[in-house]
């Protein structure tokens, strides 16, 4: 199967993807152009490599092209290597994103035949809180429970070591016990929609000790004021006098000053929700309409937020020869009503996941036996309330190259007729 690299998003997606489902399905591809819808260095990074080189192993492929900045790739499987998979420890070899490479190696994990009854244990050394990635807390408090309402097995996980890649190359690691599904079995179409009303909002603070304190009054003060506005909704609305249901986790960032705040929505059906934000980045890109993390890698627009919002006043502008900290803490109230912000808008489209998760959810759905489907919102029942990013776009594509002769195929509104892949 000929891919061109330049489709769609253009970037690692296309390759993670490809290579990943390339694996498992022993489908041949050929991949040119590299990356090459990015504007700065095209080819293979680092990560993108130890993707492609594992994948290699676990599934005895031939390979062409494997090699760093390489444009062009050419991946032959020939059978899943299963006694290598029982336990790996993988060094991306910089502070590459270790969820991102999660995403990658994980259908191979859970949809390959395993010798044993113990789970697969993995060990990913790389970046464990990079920019413009998923991070550990959410993978952990969004992604993982999410795949488990899909009907998949847990994946459990736990922090090794944290690092942060914002300004140093320092790696982290994490842990995680994958349960494969058994020899022989297929993966049940699943259905996401009707998310129901939220019922608690968990926010996981990592930052300075000096600043977790007012970021939960900031934080609890922003989600009261978007509640008496209908901005947020719970499904027992506070009072007046009733602070909202937000709980909190509280982490120190070690010897760096970073701050990074993530806010999860919890609903009656189970379904999670969330958005993050780095105080650093927010700080420096002040002038854009929203900075979560995660979500300006994957899904190109920022995230339109509240008039109320846009209407808050900015921390003024700070000299080079200012304190740093003072200049963060100045900033604490905008930062906290812009992750509110972010959450409220990914709330407000009804869909079933993020817009984050929703491109995550591509391969479960090609390789689930029936039709899969995705509530990606409403409108007042006119019409789409969400278009899909061009990362879930891209997935759809590849999972279409890949495994359309198999019968997969998107419907372009949250719907999939999966190949029913069987397990060995």
């Amino acid at each position: 199967i000929n891919l061109l690299g330049t489709t769609l998003e253009g970037g690692g997606q296309l390759v993670r993807v490809a290579v990943g489902v390339s694996a498992l399905t022993e489908t041949p591809i050929h991949v040119t152009k590299i990356r090459g819808g990015r504007a700065g260095a095209q080819g293979l990074k680092q990560q993108h490599l130890t993707c492609v080189r594992w994948l290699s192993r676990a599934s005895n492929a031939r390979t062409l092209g494997a090699e760093k900045k390489s444009l062009e790739l050419h991946f032959q499987p020939r059978g899943i290597a299963e006694d290598s998979l029982l336990e790996e420890n993988i060094d991306i070899g910089s502070p590459g994103s270790i969820s991102l490479t999660l995403q990658a190696i994980l259908p191979i994990l859970l949809f390959s035949p395993n010798p044993s009854s113990e789970p697969r244990h993995v060990t990913i050394k790389g970046g464990v809180n990079v920019d413009l990635s998923p991070s550990y807390e959410y993978s952990r408090q969004v992604l993982v429970p999410t795949l488990a309402l899909i009907g998949l097995p847990l994946v459990k996980t736990s922090l090794g070591k944290r690092e942060w890649t914002q300004k140093n190359q320092a790696t982290g690691s994490v842990n995680y016990a994958v349960q494969p599904l058994p020899r022989g079995a297929t993966f049940r179409a699943f259905t996401l929609q009707d998310r129901g009303p939220v019922t608690r909002v968990h926010a996981t603070i990592i930052s300075p000790p000096r600043y977790q304190s007012e970021l939960q009054q900031h934080i609890l003060s922003v989600i009261a004021s978007y509640t008496k506005l209908s901005h947020l909704t719970f499904a027992t609305q506070p009072t007046d006098d009733e602070s909202p249901p937000v709980d909190f986790t509280l982490e120190t960032p070690g010897s760096t000053k970073t701050t990074y705040v993530l806010l999860v929505a919890h609903t009656t059906t189970g379904h999670r929700l969330g958005t993050d934000l780095y105080l650093s980045k927010f700080a420096s890109s002040s002038s854009t309409p929203s900075n979560s993390t995660h979500h300006n890698q994957h899904h190109g627009p920022n995230t339109t937020i509240s008039a109320r919002q846009r209407r808050s006043k900015r921390p003024p502008a700070h000299s080079a020869s200012d304190n740093a900290a003072t200049t963060d803490a100045a900033a604490l109230p905008a930062f906290a009503e812009r992750v509110v912000a972010d959450l409220a808008a990914e709330l407000a489209h009804g869909g079933a996941v993020d817009t984050h998760m929703r491109d995550q959810l591509v391969v479960y759905q090609a390789l689930a036996e029936g039709r899969s489907y995705e509530e990606d919102g409403k409108d007042g029942g006119r019409r789409k309330a969400r278009e899909a990013s061009l990362h879930t776009r891209t997935a759809e594509w590849v999972c279409e190259k890949l495994l359309r002769g198999r019968g997969v195929r998107f419907d372009g509104l949250g719907g999939c007729e999966g190949c029913g892949w069987v397990v060995g």
